[in-house]
This record gives C-alpha cells, structure tokens and sequence, in this order.
C-alpha cells in the first residue's frame, strides 16, 4: 500500500473505478483477513483468502494474469453481466456465445481508435458493424449492450487490452469463456 500511495496522483487515479467496483463486487474485502494462499485450481493460480475461518468461494475471487490485470476471460465474463441476465434458462452454448460475442464488441468499441495500429482492419471493420447491429436489438438487449459499453468506458478503462478471440460455451449452467487479447501500445499477446 506504501509504494502504491507512492505513485503519482496522476498514475493512480485510473485504478479508481476498478478499486470502487471491486469494493462493491466484494464487499467481503472489508472484513478483517486472516489468511491469504495461492493454489492450482483447473491449472490456474487462484488466490484464496480466509476470513477467520470463513473461505471466500473460489467463483467469488479474482484471478489475475502475470501483469496484475485480472484474466481478461475475467473481466469479460463480468462485463457480460447485463446480457447474461437475458438469457433464459437452460441456456446453451449459442446463447453463451451471443452474450459474450456482444460483451467483446462492447469491450473493444471504446479502445478501438487508440489501438488502430494493433488492431486488425477485419477486427476493426467486424467490431463497428457489430456494434450497429446490437444499437439494432430489441431495447433490452441494446440496453444490456449500452450499459456494457459505458462500463467498459468507465468500471474497466484501465484495461488496455483488446480481446481478439472469445470463445464460450455453457456448462452445468455457467459459461466458461477462454478470452485471448492484445495489449495496447505493444505487440505481445495479452492473458487468457
């Protein structure tokens, strides 16, 4: 914390809509910690953390790739949020993928100008007619896609990244996604 207060004002000021969703998404971080452990789960590293002998479940903690961004597969599946409600139960891997296509298109329109150069043009060109088509939806669904957008421009305008590939599908009633993005400003691929 010493080192983060450390940093310039300037620096640290786009932290603070992740800082304040992740307040209100895990309002549990509040309660005094008594324990924090690293272990593989479906061989990732999950952070576990107790609370005085109660465990946060596993689907309720952040995982976050080697940059200290969470997954982008993370952060998808959390902006999807809105469209997921949609969706009717039981819902299949179509369905899966409809909410998380639109999630990736409402991800990558706000950054879209920012990174031209890594974007590719197909990439480009797909993602705004993509976002014409869904400003075309019956209202709830263009609602649930606006809300994402205007998240995406706030709750998440510290990810630099650019999701190039989302694949979904459901299983026992959740959807697992496997997200692969760009960084902004460099070349290299981003987390899973």
């Amino acid at each position: 914390m010493e080192d983060w207060l450390a940093v310039p004002r300037y620096d640290r000021e786009p932290l603070v809509p992740l800082i304040e969703a992740r307040i209100h998404d895990f309002p549990h971080c509040g309660v005094l910690l008594a324990d924090v452990s690293v272990r593989r789960v479906d061989g990732n590293d999950v952070i576990a953390l107790r609370f005085h002998g109660e465990e946060v479940p596993a689907t309720a903690v952040l995982d976050v790739d080697e940059s200290g961004c969470p997954k982008i597969s993370c952060s998808l599946l959390e902006l999807s949020r809105p469209a997921r409600d949609l969706l009717k139960a039981p819902y299949g891997d179509a369905d899966a993928q409809e909410a998380i296509g639109l999630a990736m298109v409402a991800w990558n329109l706000p950054v879209l100008d920012e990174a031209r150069s890594l974007v590719p043009e197909t990439l480009r060109r797909e993602t705004l007619a993509a976002a014409e088509r869904a400003r075309e939806l019956p209202p709830p669904w263009r609602e649930a896609f606006e809300a994402m957008v205007t998240a995406r421009e706030t709750r998440f305008a510290y990810d630099p990244r650019v999701i190039v590939a989302a694949p979904a599908r459901a299983r026992d009633g959740r959807i697992q996604v496997q997200a692969a993005a760009l960084r902004v400003g460099s070349a290299e691929q981003g987390a899973r």
